[in-house]
């Protein structure tokens, strides 16, 4: 089995071998964290299991001018205690620290959806910056500040269909400028 083929998978993945071009980036409680390319992956060296696996992807966004990391999709045993403060710990030791913006991904499954709610939460704790985008149409951007009661009042960041395709929310360990042609509120 490929890491690859992960993603697909409703249940935790058996013994998968690691990447040859795979390397090391921490240990978190009994699981041994790597990446390979695209791929960020936890495995048990007791047992072979995966508990976790996210693929990413850059994007660059040209209403700021930076590129982005967006977790394209995410896999995570549930059931696994050595998983706890794992995907946070990816989320913002790692991503974060590569790449400066992580953006949302337009495909939210519920949990998906209480993820980001939590790293959105967690980003206004640590003081980072956070920003709703609208990058087509008339494109907007506004700061999301932790004094807002709802992240999502008006219902345009989470959603399904071509609306949310471009709906981001963008996560910053440093202030983002908006293009010329990007109205801010």
């Amino acid at each position: 089995m490929k890491i690859t083929d992960l993603i697909q998978l409703n249940e935790m993945p058996k013994m998968v071998q690691l990447d040859k071009t795979a390397h090391f980036l921490f240990q978190h409680k009994k699981l041994k964290v790597f990446k390979s390319g695209a791929f960020i992956y936890a495995r048990d060296d007791v047992n072979g299991l995966m508990p976790y696996v996210i693929q990413t992807e850059e994007k660059f966004i040209s209403a700021i001018g930076e590129t982005a990391i967006i977790q394209r999709k995410l896999w995570r045993s549930y059931n696994n205690l050595s998983v706890a403060g794992l995907p946070a710990k990816v989320f913002f030791e790692v991503l974060l620290k590569q790449f400066s913006v992580i953006a949302t991904d337009y495909q939210q499954t519920e949990d998906g959806r209480r993820f980001w709610e939590l790293r959105i939460s967690e980003a206004l704790d640590k003081g980072l910056h956070v920003y709703f985008l609208k990058a087509t149409g008339p494109r907007e951007m506004r700061k999301i500040s932790p004094s807002d009661l709802e992240i999502d009042p008006n219902g345009e960041i989470w959603g399904y269909g071509e609306k949310y395709q471009a709906h981001w929310v963008l996560i910053s360990d440093h202030e983002l400028t908006p293009k010329d042609d990007v109205q801010t509120s």
